[in-house]
């Protein structure tokens, strides 16, 4: 999110370069976060394949957000940038959340 918003400022670039822009932090989000579902140990934590599929659909839906938006933009129709407001959204909030519920769910 943060690395979109500091790109997205830079002045002076055209609809292109910010579309290739949002388009690489997309593909970098998505496979980073595929490599850690594929890394991440499932059976001693007792996830299930339900909440296992769940998980990574939610998390790549921002990535997917960012990819329809950049290629809207490339392509100049469908919204553009409408489609990246939701996902930079979806990852304020999973931030908040990410944040939230270790600090609160913490067993002392």
């Amino acid at each position: 999110m943060l690395v979109i918003a500091t790109l997205l400022l830079m002045p002076g670039q055209g609809v292109t370069a910010a579309a290739i822009e949002i388009l690489v932090v997309a593909v970098a989000a998505s496979s980073l976060m595929g490599y850690i579902h594929v890394r991440a140990p499932r059976h001693p934590l007792g996830v299930t394949p339900r909440v296992f599929t769940m998980r990574v659909a939610g998390d790549h839906l921002g990535p997917l957000l960012l990819a329809i938006g950049a290629v809207s933009m490339l392509t100049h129709t469908g919204g553009g940038l409408y489609w990246v407001v939701p996902a930079l959204i979806g990852a304020m909030i999973a931030a908040i959340l990410g944040a939230w519920v270790p600090r609160v769910e913490i067993v002392r």
